[in-house]
């Protein structure tokens, strides 16, 4: 549980400023990327889960 929040964290401020991410123009976070992280999480969880 403690990753998933810190994951849906970072998803929503976007990265840092010492953060390989920072040159690969992925956006600068948000709601909308916040939501897909958290969909794509609970998905993987569900599978995994599941098997």
């Amino acid at each position: 549980m403690c990753i998933a929040a810190v994951a849906l964290v970072v998803a929503a401020i976007g990265p840092g400023r010492l953060t390989a991410d920072r040159f690969l123009r992925w956006g600068t976070g948000g709601w909308v990327e916040a939501a897909c992280a958290l969909g794509l999480g609970g998905a993987a969880a569900v599978i995994t889960l599941s098997l």
